[in-house]
């Protein structure tokens, strides 16, 4: 199994050293500005065989202390950034509020943008975040949109249907886990480090690798424990 887990490991850095830097950039960018200036500077970057830490999935430098960082796998260190929300204060107020409905069902949240859009605290608290920047109503609105397209390209939420506008919160326990515990009984799937993403659904897409791996080396050490 140690020969399996290093003949695999080699096999991702073989192919990431031969990737043309324009692909390697679109992967730093995934990681979010935090975590890509960590690697580029090589700031605090943790021994190779260091393979069980959160530092994989929040960086090296986290400093975060955020409610939703472990129902999600995300924190500050990997959002995109947002000129308007500079402090994502208002995309912290927006996953809470989407993690608060999904206490409320038993089930995988979907939701629309407009339930989401006219919640009276989310417009007060994006109304403040606008004010003296421009026109109030073309803000808020740029405000929304540009919030929920960052949280699209992170992994956090994904558009079902166009059509309806319904949206899918991609959290660990209803989404991100399932996803692993099926892929683990998998018999095809021989790596117990490594998810594949082999015959993952559309919107596990978006989902950066580690978050996956994390959880399944939680799920792998709860096991063994």
């Amino acid at each position: 199994e140690l020969i399996d887990g290093l003949t695999l490991e080699a096999s991702h850095w073989n192919r990431c050293s031969t990737e043309a830097p324009n692909t390697i950039q679109v992967y730093l960018d995934i990681l979010g500005p935090q975590i890509q200036l960590q690697i580029e500077q090589k700031i605090n970057l943790p021994s190779a065989d260091d393979t069980n830490g959160r530092w994989r999935v929040f960086g090296t430098s986290c400093s975060c202390n955020l409610d939703y960082m472990e129902s999600l796998l995300y924190c500050h260190c990997q959002s995109k950034l947002e000129p308007l929300d500079p402090s994502l204060k208002f995309r912290d107020a927006v996953l809470q509020t989407l993690l608060n409905m999904q206490t409320k069902t038993t089930k995988k949240l979907v939701f629309k943008y407009k339930d989401v859009k006219m919640k009276p605290h989310l417009q007060a608290m994006a109304s403040q975040e606008v004010r003296g920047k421009g026109s109030k109503n073309v803000l808020i609105d740029r405000l929304f949109l540009s919030t929920f397209r960052a949280l699209r390209n992170d992994g956090i939420i994904q558009l079902l249907n166009d059509s309806t506008d319904e949206y899918l919160l991609i959290t660990r326990e209803w989404v991100l886990e399932p996803f692993v515990r099926s892929e683990m009984e998998d018999a095809l799937n021989v790596s117990k480090a490594h998810v594949s993403l082999r015959s993952a659904p559309s919107y596990i897409s978006r989902i950066h690798i580690e978050r996956l791996n994390y959880i399944k080396r939680s799920l792998l050490n709860k096991e063994t424990s």
